[in-house]
This record gives C-alpha cells, structure tokens and sequence, in this order.
C-alpha cells in the first residue's frame, strides 16, 4: 500500500467531474486512465476477493490495488485508504453512461434499524423494490449542440414501473444514426445475457452496487471504434491486437460500487440482483422493437 503526500496528491491527482453516482468524491489520475475511489465498507475486500471468482471479476473495471491518502483534519491529518480502479469511460471521445442501481434490497444485515428503514423507503418510492433496478443518474451527448444532458438523481426517482422504459429511452437518445442504436441496445443485450449467467452460478450479495453502461455518443468516433474492433477480430494469435481492440470499444458494462456487498459459500445466488438484470434484458427488447 502506498502512502501519497499532500503535495503528491496535488500534482499527480485530479478530482474526476465526470462523477454520476456512489458516495465520496472520485479523483483522477492525471492521464484520466484510474480512478482512485474513497475505500467504504467492504468494497476493497471484495475487490481482492474477486480474483478468486474470475468469470465474475471479468465483469468488474480492473483493480490496481490501494493506497492511503492524506486526509487534512485541523492539526491531526488522517490517512485514508482509496481503491484504484480502471477508469471506463477513458478510451471515449464522448462517452454516455448511466449508472443503474441494481437489486431489491438496499442495506446489509448489520445496519442499524434508522438506516434500514430509510433504505427500505428508498426501494419502495422508486422502482427497486419491484423490479429490481433503479436509474441512479444518466448523460447523453448531444451532437447538434456538442453538449451533455444530464439525468439526475431526482429524475430518477421519478421514473415509476409504468415510465422506466422513458428513462432507458432518453438514455439512447444521443445523435447517431437508428442502426447503430440498435447495434448498441444489441452488444448492451449479449453484455446483460452473458452477465445473467455468471450471476446464476455465483454465490454473492450485492446491496446498493450498479451497473454502469457505457457508450460511444459521437458518431464518427463510434464509427471509427467499430471499424477498429471489426479489424482486429478479423486477426488472430496477436495479443497486441486483442489488447489494442479492448482500449477503444464502442461500449462497455462494468459492476461497480461494492461498499455493501460480499461473496460467501452456501448462501447461493443475488435474486434481487439477477431479477433487476433480467428486467433491463426485457426493456433494452422493447427498446430494440420500438426501433424495427
């Protein structure tokens, strides 16, 4: 674990604005490639745990390890710990990302009855405790202003069981031609039905983690990622090209925010979760229907 001093964290960090969701402020790295996150809960012991569960951990951003940053507090500094983690939207010129909370039940057994109770609320006024997900927050590049519209948290909440599907809309809603829409909605449908099947046979619980979806909002960058990709697949027994193919995706989908989650034997498979992934699956089809 390393130790990053004040002037280090000055120099060599940057605070990430990009942030949707999740609790504490995000910092960068100065390339923009890692994110170095508040360390909460459990989520770096299930983050070093992942490695034992690797078809599971495929679905996570890569983690880097820790380190411990200087914490000013009057005339006592503190150290806290932070997480180190693949940044996702890097390698996009003007990415679109929605996180998507996923599962029925928001809290850990250990919480006290205050925080139950309100996260209880939380699911039943919004669309959790039915159908397993939740809009947290969302943007979408808009290429005829060369702008981003944000979705946020409190136009999450106001999404009902009727009106999720208006949410997932506006979420596909950057400046691309209907095609490659529905080339989107279609790699977003193989993401969810390939991650549904790893969820089905990993013993975990998830509370209060996400989704994030991510997707190229440029057109010409979009079109340039998917020439790339079709070329390199088109390669074959080069590690360097299967390397270069994962630095410029036209879309990614990662899990993340893992500060109330935990893996463990016997206590079988996350239904709250699977059910909130099996509804995405049933929207993003209506999505791509809508658009035949």
């Amino acid at each position: 674990m390393a130790t990053i001093p004040n002037q280090s964290h000055s120099s060599d960090m940057q605070v990430f604005i990009d942030q949707l969701g999740g609790h504490g402020k995000l910092l960068r790295s100065n390339d923009g490639s890692v994110l170095i996150k508040p360390s909460i809960g459990f989520e770096k012991a299930f983050y070093e745990q992942s490695i034992l569960q690797p078809d599971f951990a495929a679905w996570l951003p890569k983690y880097y390890g820790s380190l411990q940053l200087h914490q000013a507090q009057d005339e006592n500094p503190t150290l806290a710990v932070a997480i180190c983690l693949e940044n996702i939207t890097h390698n996009f010129s003007k990415p679109c990302v929605l996180d998507l909370k996923l599962g029925t039940r928001l809290y850990l057994d250990t919480e006290s009855d205050a925080k139950k109770q309100k996260m209880i609320r939380k699911a039943e006024i919004s669309t959790s405790k039915n159908l397993g997900i939740r809009l947290v927050a969302f943007r979408v590049y808009k290429e005829a202003t060369d702008a981003y519209i944000l979705y946020d948290r409190e136009y999450g909440y106001t999404l009902t069981d009727d009106t999720v599907l208006t949410g997932f809309k506006n979420y596909f809603d950057a400046d691309i031609p209907p095609h490659l829409h529905q080339l989107i909605i279609k790699r977003f449908l193989k993401n969810l039905t390939d991650f549904a099947n790893v969820l089905e046979k990993t013993e975990l619980r998830m509370y209060s983690a996400s989704l994030l979806f991510v997707y190229e909002g440029s057109r010409e960058a979009l079109e340039k990622a998917l020439a790339r990709e079709e070329d390199e697949l088109k390669k074959s027994g080069d590690d360097d090209a299967d390397e270069d193919a994962s630095s410029c995706k036209p879309t990614d989908m990662r899990m993340i925010d893992f500060a109330h989650s935990y893996f463990a034997k016997g206590i079988g498979k996350d239904e709250g979760c699977l059910l909130g992934v099996m509804n995405t699956i049933k929207y993003l089809t209506m999505l791509l229907d809508d658009e035949k």
